[in-house]
């Protein structure tokens, strides 16, 4: 299976792109607990980091897990696994669908822009791979 159609540096950019996801999330929850709204111990949870903690965090986590192993497939001539990582990566938006009131505006920023960089990079790599598999009837 050729390979040649998503590059190398294009799957190095998505999991730097996912790094700096989880690393902008990490700095708007320490963020928050450096200064915590005054009323934030009343809020419900879900309006609070928790869900970001204990949900968002570990699933990122095992995304990135999957995407280094998908990245060693496609080394190896599969682009199949590095496809469906992507596709998992590029609806991120949707599965990130928690409330971020909490966060200061500019951690709000950046992690709106590492979202998107994220997206951006996962929708061509699962675009490019769709492509390759589709013709050879792997899909």
């Amino acid at each position: 299976m050729a390979t040649s159609d998503i590059d190398p540096q294009l799957t190095r950019t998505l999991e730097h792109a996912s790094t700096e996801l989880m690393a902008r999330i990490r700095q708007a929850i320490r963020d928050f607990y450096a200064s915590p709204p005054q009323d934030s111990a009343s809020w419900e949870e879900w309006r609070t980091p928790k869900p970001w903690e204990t949900r968002v965090l570990p699933e990122l986590e095992r995304s990135r897990g999957d995407l280094q192993n998908a990245m060693r497939a496609h080394a190896a001539g599969d682009i199949k696994p590095i496809t469906l990582a992507a596709a998992g990566y590029a609806a991120l938006s949707k599965d990130l669908e928690f409330d971020r009131r909490w966060m200061t505006a500019p951690d709000q920023a950046a992690v709106e822009e590492a979202i998107h960089q994220v997206v951006s990079v996962a929708d061509r790599i699962h675009r490019l791979g769709y492509d390759v598999l589709s013709k050879t009837g792997r899909t």
